[in-house]
């Protein structure tokens, strides 16, 4: 504040992390405006008795030149803010991409995050909607996280069969691992 000196001693180092946050914010932010420094990583899920890839975990990260922002650092933020559906809906628009652009083999799939709060979101729905037509090609997967902060439970019950009944997969994904 104004007129106030603070000398800096190891107690507060834990303030730090709001420095380092304010960058991140901002990396963040024009990632979700823009979308250009969005990445899409794929992890590929392997059978045990084949070998073969069954499908791909989408994961995404944030490219800051040379330096790639990871889940741990992007959801705290994310989440901080309750911006869970648009970021998802960025990252289901980037998936819809890679997808027309066959980055993923056709035969095989993908898992994707959406949040509890995305499930019900009418511009998250309307890009899950989309990736519907790849549904002939791609086992496609939904993993719905933070389902504790669904709060209207049936609602979100009722879409997601309906998403089933229309192809998809649906796998709950709540159990504290952290981000992968």
């Amino acid at each position: 504040g104004k007129k106030k000196i603070a000398v800096f001693d190891s107690s507060m180092s834990g303030s730090t992390d709001m420095l380092l946050s304010n960058s991140i914010n901002d990396l963040v932010y024009r990632a979700m405006e823009s979308g250009d420094s969005i990445e899409m990583h794929y992890q590929p899920i392997t059978r045990l008795d084949s070998g073969k890839v069954d499908y791909y975990e989408a994961l995404v990260r944030i490219r800051n030149g040379d330096q790639l922002i990871m889940p741990s650092t992007i959801f705290p933020l994310i989440e901080g803010r309750r911006l869970e559906a648009e970021f998802d809906s960025i990252i289901l628009g980037s998936i819809a991409k890679d997808l027309a652009l066959g980055k993923i083999p056709a035969g095989t799939g993908i898992s994707f995050n959406v949040s509890g709060l995305g499930v019900i979101d009418p511009a998250v729905l309307e890009k899950i909607h989309a990736l519907a037509a790849y549904l002939p090609q791609y086992k496609l997967i939904i993993e719905v996280t933070e389902t504790a902060l669904i709060t209207q439970l049936q609602t979100a019950s009722s879409i997601l069969n309906k998403l089933r009944q229309s192809g998809f997969l649906i796998a709950l994904d709540d159990f504290g691992s952290g981000y992968s």
